[in-house]
């Protein structure tokens, strides 16, 4: 049974918690264990291509705001190990907004964009990139919508069952892996506003 089956969600609630977040390694490395269960860190340094020394203060960090737990203890090569795993599945953001870019939930959503963007960039013309078919793997898009309560509904039960898919843990062997960034953003709506008063013609000098 996997780990999402076993746990529930986790609220970030906390500052400390957003701002531990804001770093990109640490996200990935959140993002790897939701993706592959619980995992030590020789593990999770090889699902993500960096090197285990590089990752233990970003381990400890997250285990001290109360995102990751040690879930076990297990020997390995004379020495003990420590398996970590999310405080819960998933980690779910429920901080109150408020205006500006002081917010730390804006830093984050600002740190999780340039890691959508290097992502994309990194894979834009690869190999492993297929951007199109029904196994498209390479997607980038923008859309503007008046959308009515009964669309937002909709939109948002979309977006449930998006998340639903990418945080089932699964095996690293099962397929491959991608990453899904995900922003919804209420905007002031420009039409409608009163256009300033019109300029007069300037007369042509004689």
């Amino acid at each position: 049974m996997s780990s999402s089956r076993r746990s529930r969600p986790y609220l970030i609630k906390r500052r400390d918690q957003l701002a531990a977040l804001e770093s990109a390694v640490r996200q990935e490395i959140v993002d790897t264990i939701q993706a592959a269960g619980p995992r030590s860190a020789p593990e999770i340094s090889a699902l993500m291509g960096r090197p285990a020394d590089a990752l233990y203060y970003h381990l400890r960090r997250l285990v001290n705001v109360g995102l990751l737990v040690v879930k076990a203890t297990r020997r390995s090569r004379r020495r003990d190990e420590a398996v970590y795993d999310l405080a819960g599945h998933p980690l779910v953001l429920d901080v109150p907004v408020s205006r500006g870019d002081a917010h730390p939930l804006a830093r984050l959503v600002r740190s999780m964009l340039r890691t959508a963007e290097r992502d994309h960039r990194a894979a834009v013309g690869t190999a492993a990139a297929r951007p199109d078919g029904d196994r498209r793997n390479l997607w980038a898009g923008r859309r503007h919508a008046w959308l009515s309560p009964r669309d937002l509904e909709r939109v948002n039960d979309l977006v449930d069952q998006l998340v639903s898919i990418m945080t089932r843990a699964r095996q690293p062997a099962g397929g491959e892996l991608c990453t899904l960034t995900l922003v919804l953003a209420p905007r002031t709506s420009r039409a409608g506003r009163r256009a300033g008063p019109a300029a007069r013609p300037r007369r042509r000098s004689q």
